[in-house]
């Protein structure tokens, strides 16, 4: 009697990116003892942090622009997309990568490292960086009306595991 192993399906880049930040954010949290992250001062999870459809695809195109600044206008190959479901009316695909998803993950780190270290504490939430002036940016490229970009989704958990 033979035994066959099952293999699990392949997970996409987009998952494991989303998989690869909510473990930073969850260990930075544990270290830390306080969100990595809030916007409006409402704290952010790590699912929502992680998430394609909620803070993924700002933290993606602050890689994106990281990477386009340090390799001389080249970008990373993410694919930006109109989502009326998501946070920001825009979720990210990174399946169709241009670059190799090793150097996309270490850009990928590089941005939320940048962000958590270089923005402003949140006044709201002890220990957390806020995230409004990162987010502003993002909506303002991705050409996002204002009214889609408030916290009001994320206040109320809609991103919640």
């Amino acid at each position: 009697m033979s035994t066959r192993l099952t293999q699990k399906p392949k997970s996409t880049t987009t998952e494991m990116a989303s998989r690869f930040i909510e473990a930073w954010s969850a260990r930075l949290r544990r270290i830390r003892g306080a969100p990595v992250f809030s916007l409006d001062g409402s704290p952010l999870s790590d699912h929502e942090t992680a998430s394609a459809t909620a803070l993924l695809p700002v933290l993606a195109w602050h890689a994106n622009t990281l990477y386009k600044y340090g390799m001389r206008g080249t970008d990373l190959g993410l694919v930006f997309s109109e989502d009326e479901d998501a946070l920001f009316k825009r979720s990210v695909s990174m399946d169709r990568l241009s670059r190799s998803s090793a150097e996309m993950l270490a850009f990928l780190l590089e941005a939320a490292e940048d962000a958590q270290r270089h923005l402003p504490a949140c006044q709201a939430t002890k220990g957390a960086v806020e995230l409004r002036g990162l987010v502003s940016q993002f909506v303002g490229e991705m050409g996002v009306t204002p009214d889609a970009a408030a916290a009001s989704d994320v206040a109320s958990n809609r991103f919640a595991a």
